[in-house]
This record gives structure tokens, C-alpha cells and sequence, in this order.
């Protein structure tokens, strides 16, 4: 008995053995990512690198956002993608910097949607009990409306050629009606390039004269409609041409309220909540006192200062107020 007990220890222990040493390679932070002659990158010196140099910012944001769905979570008033796909819309409409070549870098998309999510997460926490009636709001709205105007804007693929016979390949890929020919699909045709995926433009180094000749020409073109002209060579660069698909216009000025009422509704009770002293920033303070977040890691703790120091801060002025 015992002589089979030990061989079915043996077995279990060689088994333990080749399970750690597999878990070993795969998991190790000693294992290398690259090896580079007799030297290498391993997992460790690249999260290393990582921590040093963004390891603050995304920790303090990993924190922000876990503490505020979680709330959102347990307040049953988690946003809504159709939320978040309204508020890129607006950003889109108000011209924010940056927001179209975040919306055509697939990591950058995921990263600004979780952004926009945990934001608007937080202002439905802040604004869960600001009571609304019609009343109050369309009076409000009608004051306030200059702060909802927009300015036009015209959506547009844009293709770059180096010879004229591929921009008529590119205008007649654009102009095709049946079926639809999309960015992803005129990306991958040979020596053709879609500003925001595969191609990119210096505008500081175009001829203003050509930027404005570009600009009154989408001014002047109605949705649906393809245009191409020719890009000026300049000392360093060869000339070429954008062939442009005007894709949606809107005018300038304040949408009606029925196509923004959501947003609307959002900046009433922010605004109502503000005049309560009670703000996504005072929110997040106080839901971060109350959660009382403890670091298990000592040296990420001055990490998570400056968020300590603010909620403690806002805590102190709540006392001093109320004596």
C-alpha cells in the first residue's frame, strides 16, 4: 500500500513540477519579451518602463474609474452606449481637439469611450436626487440657449493620391452609390491613402492659398457629392491630390431642443446641483472618503496622494461650514 502511495505522490509531484514551470514561462516576470543577442526585455523591465512613465496617471484613473462605476453600478444608473455615442457626437459637432484621431485609433477609441463612461457615470451620481419639471426646464433652456449653439460642420472622407490615374480610381471608389464603398475598404487599395487610417497630412506645411481653396470647396458641396484637387508641390513634398466625399452637413446655430434634450436636461440639473455646492468633483472627493480606498502596495501610496490630500481637504471645509 504504501509503495503505491508513494509512486502516486511521485506522479502528483513531477505534475506539480512541469504545471509550475509552464506557469513559470508564461507568467514570470523574468521571462524575456525580446531577445536581443546575448541580452534581452523582459516582462519585468517592461512594466518597469511603464510604471515610470505613466504608471501614476493610469493608476489614479484605474482607481477614479473603479470607484465611480461601482457606484453607478449599485445606483442602477450606469450610462447607456447610446449615451456615450451622443456625447462623441457633440464633442464631434463643437470641433474638441483631438476627438477624430482618437475616434480612428482603435486603443484610443476604447480608451476615450471608458473615459466618456466613467465622466458621465459620475455626473449621474452627482445629479441622481436634482428634481426637474417642464417648467423649470424650458425656461432654462430659453435663457441659456446661446450655450447650446454649434458651429457647422461638414463630415468628409478624405483620400490622398500621388498621381492623377489612382485619384480617378479613388473618385470613382467614393462616388459608387450600390454598393456603399467604405474608408476600410479604399484603405487597403493599392497607393491609396484615408486620412485618419492609413494616411496622414502636415496641414502646416499646405499652402494657405490651397487650404483655403480646400475649405470654400466643401463649403460649396452639398452631402453625397465627390470632389478632387490638386495638391501644390512644396520644396520637401511632391504634389498629389485629396479626392473629398462630402458626408453629412449641418448648419450652424442651436439644434432643437428635441435632438439635444438629453444633453440639456444633464447641463439643468449640473448646473442646479452646482448651485448646491455639489459637483462631479465634490462627488468623486466624498465617494472617495466614504469608500475610504486602502493601498496594500506601499510604494504606490504617494501615488494616490494628491486624491487623498483633495478628499481630506473637501472634508475640512464641510466641517468649517457647518460650525
Amino acid at each position: 500500500m504504501n509503495k503505491f502511495l508513494g509512486i502516486g505522490l511521485t506522479v502528483i509531484t513531477v505534475g506539480s513540477l512541469a504545471s509550475n514551470a509552464v506557469m513559470y514561462q508564461r507568467y514570470s516576470s523574468g521571462k524575456p519579451i525580446v531577445l536581443i543577442g546575448a541580452s534581452s526585455v523582459t516582462i519585468k523591465d517592461f512594466r518597469d518602463r511603464l510604471e515610470l512613465v505613466s504608471g501614476k496617471e493610469i493608476l489614479s484613473s484605474m482607481v477614479v474609474r473603479n470607484l465611480v462605476m461601482s457606484e453607478a453600478k449599485l445606483q442602477n444608473i450606469v450610462p447607456k452606449p447610446a449615451d456615450i455615442d451622443e456625447r462623441i457626437e457633440l464633442l464631434q459637432r463643437a470641433n474638441a481637439q483631438g476627438i477624430t484621431a482618437k475616434l480612428n485609433d482603435p486603443v484610443q477609441k476604447i480608451l476615450l469611450k471608458e473615459e466618456l463612461e466613467t465622466a458621465l457615470a459620475l455626473e449621474n451620481i452627482t445629479i441622481a436626487n436634482v428634481p426637474m419639471t417642464e417648467g423649470d426646464l424650458l425656461p432654462w433652456f430659453q435663457k441659456n440657449k446661446k450655450a447650446f449653439s454649434l458651429p457647422d460642420q461638414t463630415k468628409t472622407t478624405i483620400v490622398v493620391s500621388k498621381n492623377a490615374v489612382d485619384a480617378s480610381t479613388a473618385e470613382k471608389l467614393l462616388s459608387q452609390k450600390q454598393p456603399h464603398i467604405d474608408t476600410a475598404t479604399i484603405a487597403r487599395t493599392p497607393r491609396l491613402g484615408v486620412l485618419g487610417l492609413t494616411a496622414n497630412v502636415d496641414w502646416k506645411t499646405i499652402n494657405p492659398e490651397f487650404r483655403k481653396k480646400l475649405i470654400s470647396k466643401v463649403g460649396a458641396s452639398v452631402a453625397g457629392s465627390v470632389f478632387k484637387i490638386p495638391i501644390p508641390a512644396a520644396k520637401d513634398q511632391p504634389g498629389g491630390f485629396l479626392i473629398v466625399r462630402i458626408e453629412t452637413k449641418s448648419p450652424p446655430g442651436v439644434p432643437p431642443l428635441a435632438q439635444i434634450r438629453n444633453h440639456v436636461e444633464r447641463q439643468y440639473k449640473l448646473k442646479t446641483a452646482a448651485a448646491q455646492g455639489l459637483t462631479p468633483q465634490t462627488t468623486f472627493l466624498k465617494l472617495y472618503k466614504d469608500k475610504s480606498p486602502t493601498v496594500e502596495v506601499s510604494k504606490y501610496s504617494p501615488w494616490l496622494a494628491d486624491i487623498e490630500r483633495a478628499s481630506a481637504s473637501l472634508q475640512n471645509s464641510v466641517k468649517t461650514a457647518n460650525k
